[in-house]
């Protein structure tokens, strides 16, 4: 899931750069900087703590990517979003490989995945700063650890996509156990649900498909067939799933291509018009009506503010080296 939907009427952009290591502020209104802040290594995710006026960043490794780093890492960065300041590095250890997050404002806990022993999502209470949850996604020797994540907004289930695993796992938060796991053939990459959470979407991470998830039974009811390899989902306000498309080395036989998004109907489950973007289209989000998406290309070291209609860049910002997460607010 690429982050939550953005609330009100957003005057700032964040963006985290992965190989640069700082976060940048835009001024939407213009698009220009307006503050650069250095982080430690490497940041990935953030998500946007409103109550607080905070952001939090993981940082799973210290030098890359999952699939190419030496050494992992075990921090979430807290950034004053008023001072623009880094406020605090909160280690987690000895859980380490934090990624995906999740903020249940109601329970004021951050959940998050992390890669330690085969995998789990743990609930970080932000008052206390205490582990208060820790539930295994299943992962075992030689499989693959949980990455990105979702969850029901009653906060009663959490999905998982596990990269190269052959499932995706969901998560009983009430009783705190594995709850089951979604056969996923091709691997997963990414999780995100339709607007009343009946509906799960998967990215499959090796087939042009995704995997379309009855939440109910937590079995698969139908599949959306794409003409490229999905990578991240994020569902817009008004009912638009927007899926990229990596194009990274493996997925193009060695070749530097452009990637690309798609926009998929979650009803009819059609992939109903696409674009070409600038290269590895990693994080992004969207604007409160969602006639608007902000998408972070990563190798290419860009933000685009993409017309989701139309299908055409408006503007683009220069953002650092491999920008990852971004938010509005």
């Amino acid at each position: 899931m690429s982050g939550p939907r953005t609330q009100g009427s957003p005057t700032t952009m964040l963006v985290v750069n992965t190989w640069s290591e700082d976060a940048v502020f835009y001024d939407l209104a213009t698009f220009t900087e307006t503050a650069r802040i250095e982080l430690p290594p490497q940041p990935h995710e953030v998500r946007h703590d409103r109550r607080r006026g905070l952001a939090y960043v993981t940082l799973p490794y210290r030098d890359g990517f999952y699939d190419i780093h030496e050494q992992e890492a075990s921090e979430v960065v807290v950034v004053d979003l008023t001072s623009r300041e880094v406020a605090e590095v909160i280690d987690l250890a000895p859980e380490v490989g934090p990624h995906g997050m999740y903020l249940d404002a109601g329970a004021d806990v951050l959940w998050m995945t992390v890669e330690t022993n085969g995998g789990a999502i743990i609930g970080l209470d932000l008052e206390t700063r205490e582990h208060v949850a820790r539930i295994s996604t299943g992962g075992g020797p030689g499989e693959g650890k949980p990455h990105w994540m979702t969850m029901l907004s009653d906060v009663s289930k959490a999905y998982t996509a596990n990269k190269q695993s052959r499932y995706a796992s969901v998560v009983d938060i009430q009783t705190g156990k594995l709850k089951s796991k979604i056969p996923m053939p091709g691997g997963s990459e990414d999780v995100e649900l339709n607007a009343d959470e009946t509906r799960l979407f998967v990215s499959s991470r090796d087939n042009p498909v995704l995997h379309v998830i009855d939440t109910a039974s937590d079995e698969e009811c139908g599949r959306v067939e794409l003409d490229d390899a999905p990578g991240r989902l994020h569902m817009t306000s008004d009912g638009k799933l927007i899926v990229t498309h990596f194009h990274l080395p493996y997925q193009t036989n060695g070749v530097e291509e452009p990637g690309r998004i798609s926009i998929v109907d979650p009803v009819s489950l059609e992939q109903v018009r696409s674009m070409t973007v600038g290269r590895t289209p990693i994080d992004l989000t969207s604007s409160t009506g969602g006639d608007l998406g902000y998408l972070c290309n990563a190798q290419s070291g860009t933000v685009w503010e993409i017309d989701l209609e139309s299908m055409e860049m408006r503007r683009e910002a220069v953002a650092g080296n491999a920008p990852h997460g971004v938010i509005l607010y």
